[in-house]
């Protein structure tokens, strides 16, 4: 999906409820909109960032 190896960790541990698996289990997507809202931009602030520039969250 494109994620380094540090955000892909991370939303492993912290929003694996997020992803989009297909019938074998197979992860396909991440709920985008879902992990914006719901990720705490205080505590993660470099994964946002991360995730911002990914995105394109923020232009």
């Amino acid at each position: 999906m494109g994620f380094s190896r540090t955000i892909a960790i991370f939303l492993l541990d912290n929003c694996s409820s997020l992803f989009i698996r297909n019938d074998i289990g197979e992860i396909i997507d991440i709920d985008e909109e879902e992990l914006r809202t719901n990720i705490d931009k205080e505590k993660y602030s470099e994964e946002y960032k991360e995730l911002n520039i990914l995105f394109e969250w923020e232009k």
